[in-house]
Parts: structure tokens; C-alpha cells; sequence
């Protein structure tokens, strides 16, 4: 993406390497489409920001506060009082502890982000928990992302990608994953989602040690030791402010990544044998349906977050935006469908924001996947 603004009379924030915001209060700004690439936001006040859009690609967010607003009153945080990040690109950024709860976060791509330790469940926030809406991942990208000891319990996932995650030590209990991608992911003591919420998934090969090993066939990295345990838990004191999220990241962390700690202990019940065939049988019965029942749950997950009016249009540009997103969709006329459905205001409510060059990318994939008579 390009770091200047396409025309003089732009409205689009562009600071790339800016220095000068850390501990900023950009408490409930509009900076939709903003390219803040490199940008130090440590610190920052990210309270139901608009971000959709932003590009804060290797940002350091750390310490960053994305947290819910409510204005009107009452008791509930809806959505829209949360954090909107839909179709952001933040790849690479620093995200260390940071809790993402009820974070809006649709269509954006956080592929190999730094987030261990992260928060990006309702129940690992105390003072969120009861009245966060879900954090919303449909959709989003997180290939590659460094996720050691987060928590992702009752976080949307449906549609997203986890290819090549570090999932060690991760919690996924009551995670909705249906329709996601989970290729060669390492979850060495990462609790498994429920089997009812991974149905349609698609995983080949992954690793349930800590060391070199497969589920299915072939060889995927999940390297752990003590001086990587004790790297993280430092680095978790230093990045994340003291306070009751910090302790339960780092309880989390010792608990479950110290190779040192045998379980079952006082705060694991399972031990490492069970936590690992219920990952087996997790993502075996997400296979079950083949890879049809996959397509079809992931393009209807895209389908349905990318037309919603919350997020529009900034859901499907997401989608665009992440290399290879829609091209992956080895169904050609699943494809065509959904760049059809995508280009349809009658049918798509989001389509009426989609901008020229979002209209030729989507006319592009129709006019590929078409086959000729």
C-alpha cells in the first residue's frame, strides 16, 4: 500500500514512522484508512477508535488500551462502543499482552503479529466480561502470528486463518471456529475449542509437542524451551503494565509454557496426553465434511461478515487486501459467487461503499473464475 495519500485534498491521516504518539488519547477518533506503518503507539488510548482500514503494519501497540465506550447509559457495550478495526492490516505488529476484548476486527490481517500473552476473550478480562460484545476475527488473518499463551476463549473466528500459528499454550475454549484454516499449527498445551465449535475446519499436519513433531505426516516446527519461557515472561513484565491482566497473562504463561511444570497441576486438569488427542480429534472431526463443507463454511462466514453494514466496506477490502485471500478459494464458482454477491447493492448492503478499484479487483476474480463456453 502506498504511504502517501493519492490526492492533495486526501481526508486520509498519513504518518508512517511517526515517533510522537506514544500515550496519545485517540480515545473514540476517526481515522479510518490511516496509515500509521511503523508508527510507536505504546501506551496509546485506543478506546472505540475507528481504525478500519488503518494500515499499522509493525506498529508497536504495546501497552496500547483497545477497550469499549458506552455513552448512552445503560449497562451494555454494543459493538459499535469497541474498538472498529475491520480490514486494518496490522502485520508484524507489536501487540505483546494486549487485550483485544470485544474488538471489532472483521476481514483485518494480523499475520505473523507478536500477541503473546494477549487477551482477545471476554472471560479473561474480569472488568469486560460481563458486558463485552464478542471479539469479532471473521474472517481476519493470523498466519504466522506469535500467540504463545493468549487467550481466545468465546472470540469469533469463523473464516479466519491460523496457518503456521504458535498456539502453544493458547486458550480456544468456546472459540467459534467453523469454516477456519489451522495448517501446520504448533499447540504444544493449548487448550482444543469445543468439537461443536470447529466443525469445517482445515488443518493438515500440526504439532502437539514442543519439539518437532506431526499429527498427520509431515514435520512442523513448534520449538519450545525453558530460555524461550523465560524470554517471554520477561518480556511480558516489561511490555505490560501491572495490573490484574498482566498477572492472569503471566499465571497463563507459567502455568502452561514453563517445559519445567508438569501437568496435570493445580490449574490444569488435563494432562499434555489428553490436551493433545483432543486436539486430534478436534480437527479430525472439522475435517469430516472434506474440503467442500470447508469452502463452502469459510466463503459463507466472508459472505456474511463482508456484506454486513457494521464494518462496510472496509470487511471486503480486507479480504482483498490479504494476498491470495479470495484467490485461495479453490471452488471457481464459490469465487465467482462471492465476488458477484460482493458487487451486488440489492443483495449486499456493503457493496454501495466499495470503491473503483475494490469493483475492478472483484470483476478481475469474476472474469477468472469464469470458465469459457
Amino acid at each position: 500500500m502506498a504511504r502517501r495519500p493519492t490526492s492533495l485534498f486526501s481526508n486520509v491521516l498519513v504518518l508512517p514512522g511517526l515517533d510522537g504518539l506514544g500515550r496519545a488519547d485517540l480515545r473514540g477518533r476517526r481515522l479510518e484508512g490511516a496509515v500509521l506503518i511503523d508508527a510507536d503507539l505504546r501506551k496509546a488510548d485506543l478506546t472505540a477508535v475507528q481504525l478500519q482500514g488503518a494500515s499499522l503494519d509493525r506498529a508497536d501497540l504495546r501497552e496500547a488500551r483497545f477497550e469499549c465506550a458506552n455513552r448512552r447509559g445503560d449497562d451494555n457495550l454494543r459493538p459499535e462502543d469497541c474498538a472498529q478495526l475491520q480490514g486494518a492490516s496490522l502485520r508484524y505488529a507489536q501487540l505483546t499482552g494486549v487485550s483485544l476484548v470485544g474488538a471489532q476486527l472483521q476481514g483485518a490481517s494480523l499475520a505473523r503479529a507478536r500477541l503473546q500473552g494477549a487477551s482477545i476473550s471476554q472471560d479473561s478480562h474480569a472488568d469486560l466480561a460481563k458486558s463485552s460484545p464478542p471479539t469479532q476475527l471473521q474472517g481476519a488473518s493470523l498466519d504466522w502470528a506469535q500467540l504463545q499463551g493468549a487467550s481466545f476463549g468465546g472470540a469469533q473466528l469463523q473464516g479466519t486463518s491460523l496457518n503456521h500459528a504458535q498456539l502453544l499454550g493458547a486458550s480456544l475454549n468456546d472459540a467459534q471456529l467453523e469454516g477456519s484454516s489451522l495448517l501446520e499449527v504448533c499447540v504444544w498445551r493449548a487448550i482444543a475449542p469445543a468439537k461443536r465449535n470447529a466443525k469445517n475446519t482445515h488443518s493438515i499436519d500440526f504439532a502437539v509437542h514442543k519439539t518437532i513433531d506431526n499429527g498427520i505426516g509431515s514435520e512442523v516446527p513448534c520449538h519450545w524451551s525453558t530460555a524461550a519461557f523465560h524470554a517471554l515472561e520477561t518480556s511480558l513484565k516489561s511490555d505490560m503494565p501491572a495490573g490484574r491482566l498482566r498477572d492472569m497473562a503471566l499465571k497463563r504463561v507459567a502455568e502452561r509454557l514453563n517445559p519445567e511444570t508438569k501437568l496435570p497441576n493445580a490449574a490444569n486438569e488435563l494432562t499434555e496426553q489428553i490436551m493433545n488427542e483432543n486436539w486430534r480429534e478436534t480437527l479430525a472431526i472439522g475435517r469430516e465434511g472434506g474440503n467442500e463443507a470447508f469452502q463452502n463454511a469459510r466463503v459463507a462466514a466472508w459472505r456474511d461478515h463482508g456484506c454486513a453494514a457494521n464494518g462496510a466496506p472496509y470487511v471486503i477490502r480486507g479480504l482483498l487486501r490479504q494476498a491470495g485471500r479470495l484467490d485461495s478459494i479453490t471452488d471457481k464458482k464459490l469465487s465467482r459467487d462471492l465476488a458477484k454477491t460482493f458487487l451486488d447493492a440489492a443483495a449486499c448492503p456493503a457493496s454501495k461503499y466499495l470503491s473503483e478499484a475494490d469493483r475492478a479487483r472483484l470483476t478481475a476474480i469474476i472474469s477468472a473464475a469464469t470458465v469459457p463456453r
